[in-house]
């Protein structure tokens, strides 16, 4: 894909024109969301839920409205595959990304002022012309394993086999040290590898839900085990940004803080902006840290940091997680106090800033 074409592409993009294309979106969401609704448009569903398509529509509305208020081609062209990849392998069509494309172009021209849609809708030309590439690219071949299928726990939680799973695990950990192993080197590998076999179609959404409903049991119970440690050190906030609903890397986090002498607390997966301020008002943490798994939820993560860093200016803001892989410059993205995927390095910049 032409990422230097996208690119210029994206600073010919006024900012009325990216003012609009947020303004509007809600507008033309509903729009698209009645089109595929029609009865002709179940061509696109193979089986699924017309949810999983709805859903699609309004990840790709705050995606691209971060792809357009950032600049930054980058997370589009190692985003568009992905896309491809993970609704594709639940039998969507690749049929259906063409139509969905054309149809908000259709609808940016409709809604928006004249001016502003001619530029917005080049972006979706790009994307039409990506089309063929990222259908070759999913064909090309499967995404590398993030463990060995052969692996107990691996098996254990896709067959919901909740007793053999933590069986397996407490034989493991009797330490800290010992559940910060397990945890990286078996338990979210173990997820990982989950949410892969789900987007290659080998595992339905049901599997995925209960080995994480099982995970999050085994990891909790094998705290219950270990001795609770002392709290030495100030208040810090854990937290998923609003709409991601990925919170096991984030709930490390906290447990590592805690385990570390941090008065850590964990508002977990999808918390609301209103939630996450109503804590910090009330409690003061030192500190914020927001993950962030999914690309289409970064927007939702800066909303909440510009917040955060305009109303209490000396709190420090740390975000984590995965969907920092997809931009060049994830910390211009966010403008917080430090970015990282490491947990091990958040926690060390923060001993910098705030440990006595």
């Amino acid at each position: 894909m032409d990422g230097e074409k996208l690119n210029t592409l994206l600073t010919t993009v006024t900012d009325n024109a990216i003012k609009a294309y947020s303004e509007y979106g809600d507008q033309m969401l509903f729009e698209l969301n009645r089109w595929i609704a029609e009865p002709e448009q179940s061509r696109f569903l193979n089986g699924n839920s017309l949810d999983l398509l709805i859903n699609s529509h309004r990840n790709h509305l705050g995606f691209i409205n971060q792809v357009l208020e950032s600049r930054d081609g980058t997370a589009l062209v190692k985003a568009l595959p992905w896309f491809y990849h993970a609704y594709h392998s639940q039998g969507v069509p690749f049929s259906y990304f063409v139509e969905k494309f054309e149809k908000w172009q259709q609808l940016i021209l409709k809604t928006i002022p004249e001016i502003e849609a001619l530029q917005l809708t080049q972006i979706y030309d790009w994307m039409l012309s990506a089309h063929e590439e990222c259908c070759s690219l999913m064909e090309a071949g499967q995404e590398q394993g993030f463990i060995e299928m052969n692996n107990p726990f691996l098996q254990y939680i896709i067959a919901g086999n909740h007793r053999k799973a933590y069986s397996y695990a407490l034989n493991k950990v009797t330490t800290w040290q010992d559940f910060e192993q397990f945890f990286n080197q078996e338990a979210q590998p173990a997820l990982y590898q989950i949410g892969l076999l789900w987007q290659n179609g080998e595992v339905s959404v049901s599997t995925e839900h209960l080995a994480t409903a099982i995970t999050n049991r085994v990891l909790i119970g094998l705290l219950m085990h270990l001795e609770p440690p002392e709290i030495t050190k100030e208040k810090v906030l854990v937290t998923c940004a609003t709409s991601e609903h990925h919170q096991i890397g984030s709930w490390m986090v906290a447990t590592a803080l805690e385990a570390d002498e941090w008065d850590a607390t964990f508002l977990g997966a999808d918390a609301p902006k209103s939630a996450i301020l109503d804590y910090i008002s009330k409690e003061s943490p030192k500190a914020v840290m927001i993950s962030v798994t999914m690309p289409y939820n970064i927007k939702k993560a800066r909303e909440v940091l510009q917040e955060i860093q305009s109303l209490y200016p000396n709190i420090k803001t740390i975000v984590g997680g995965q969907a920092l892989s997809f931009f060049d410059k994830p910390e211009e993205v966010l403008n917080a106090d430090f970015t990282t995927s490491d947990y091990k390095a958040a926690i060390q910049q923060l001993n910098y800033w705030l440990a006595p």
